[in-house]
């Protein structure tokens, strides 16, 4: 016996109920595989800092504090000393370079701390904060109130009134820059 006309009306919606189930839980699958798949490769975000340079002096004969970069967590997330890195470029001498390795034993700078060329001072006493093992109070951490800083060799570059010396502090487990000062040599 053939189908009725309300046989037919009955059975289609709920042929039309299954398909659309189907294909939702089949779009469903499909989009949550692919955002997972995704989420593996973001990136870790880097902190969020606030910071404060200090003047910075030009060269000058006679010694003194001259050519001392020194730059003050003023707000924001601590960062783990362990994790970060400094970038340092001067466009007057058209140079750039990359502080890593930290903290440094005796306050003291090595060809290790150093990716680039090396015109950072390394005698003792040169580094200041938390990048430095000797610094008293230090918890490994650079958090609001610290202050870190580190010393462009003059004989390296000398640095004139009105130079340019750009500092960008590096997360590097995310390698996100958090933190970039400019700072005009006075």
């Amino acid at each position: 016996m053939l189908p009725t006309a309300s046989d037919q009306r009955a059975v289609t919606p709920v042929v039309g109920v299954v398909l659309l189930v189907g294909v939702a839980v089949v779009l469903a699958s499909t989009l949550g595989a692919f955002a997972l798949g995704l989420t593996d490769g973001v990136p870790e975000r880097g902190p969020m800092v606030r910071t404060e340079a200090e003047p910075l002096a030009a060269y000058a004969l006679g010694g003194g504090q001259e050519q001392e970069v020194r730059i003050t967590h003023e707000g924001g997330e601590p960062v783990a000393v362990e994790h970060l890195s400094i970038v340092v470029v001067v466009p007057s001498a058209d140079t750039r370079s990359r502080l890593v390795g930290f903290p440094v034993a005796a306050d003291r700078l090595t060809a290790a701390n150093v990716d680039g060329p090396d015109f950072f001072d390394e005698r003792y006493g040169e580094t200041v904060g938390p990048i430095s093992t000797d610094t008293p109070d230090t918890d490994g951490r650079w958090s609001a109130g610290d202050t870190v800083g580190f010393r462009i060799t003059s004989g390296d570059v000398e640095l004139d009134s009105g130079d340019r010396v750009e500092v960008l502090f590096v997360h590097t487990p995310s390698g996100t820059v958090f933190a970039a000062e400019t700072l005009v040599a006075r």
